[in-house]
């Protein structure tokens, strides 16, 4: 309707696409939000790394505060006026999949949670979808996502441990954890580069950006060697989807920064 017969590659262009689709009364949902622990966490960083800018230094200290970081949300912020749904700026998890499901967007940033239900309960709309990986922006092009961990606690000893052991061994071995990769359908990515040639991958064309997706995508806090619980309090309180609603609420990127600076100067207190 465009012009294009592919989602912009950069996000200046997927900006001027926006503008004339949300004036055509079809903006992008983009979840510049703290409340929602999932898309909140993720899509704004999406834009901030394009940018360049990033929460932390591979030795640990902050780098939120920079050039980078203020050219990434007052993009957002234009991304937002010019693009967006007003309401983006308070989604929750669910609100972007509804809207999208319900025709109020023409494009927004999520796994395949909308897509897979649509093939099902709306068919047409299905046909009409399709999925693009995140554009490019100065600093290149991410993707992002969560890690589950998974642990045995200090005091297991003896037997409790030889099982504990073996249970994760045995789970993560190909013929087992490759199940749950292609039951996910791409929701589920694998962090290890041989996975790229196993049988574990979305066979519907429209999911088919899984397989580049899994090369693209970082955690929170991917320049640290390591997670720190400053990192994982950074997260757990949405302080980038914060960072990035205050931004685009009030138009004023220093200040938003500014307000969130101070939130991780009092978690450091709890790190």
């Amino acid at each position: 309707e465009e012009g294009y017969d592919t989602f912009p590659d950069t996000w200046e262009e997927a900006l001027v696409v926006g503008k004339a689709l949300k004036e055509k009364g079809r903006p992008y949902g983009m979840t510049f939000s703290d409340q929602a622990s999932g898309d909140g966490n993720g899509v704004p960083r999406l834009v901030l790394w394009a940018f360049g800018g990033k929460e932390f230094n591979e030795d640990g200290s902050l780098a939120l505060d920079s050039e980078e970081t203020l050219a990434a949300l007052e993009f957002a912020i234009q991304l937002h006026n010019d693009a967006g749904d007003p309401g983006e700026i308070g989604y929750d998890d669910g609100a972007n999949n509804a809207a999208f499901l319900a025709s109020k967007l023409s494009m927004t940033a999520n796994v395949n949670t909308i897509y897979l239900p649509a093939t099902k309960n709306d068919p047409a709309l299905a046909e009409a979808m399709n999925h693009a990986l995140p554009p490019q922006g100065p600093a290149g092009r991410f993707g992002y996502g969560q890690l589950p961990w998974w642990g045995v606690l200090n005091q297991t000893t003896g037997a409790d441990l030889d099982a504990t052991l073996g249970l994760i061994s045995e789970f993560f071995k190909m013929e087992n954890f490759g199940a749950f990769y292609k039951a996910g359908q791409g929701y589920i990515l694998p962090l290890l580069p041989n996975y790229e040639n196993e049988d574990i991958w979305p066979e519907d064309p429209k999911l088919a950006i899984a397989k580049d997706m899994f090369k693209l995508a970082l955690p929170a806090g991917h320049a640290l060697p390591q997670q720190t619980k400053l990192a994982a309090l950074i997260q757990d309180k949405i302080l980038i989807g914060k960072l990035f609603s205050q931004a685009c609420s009030t138009g004023d990127a220093r200040a938003a920064l500014d307000g969130v600076m101070k939130d991780i100067a009092d978690l450091e207190l709890l790190a």
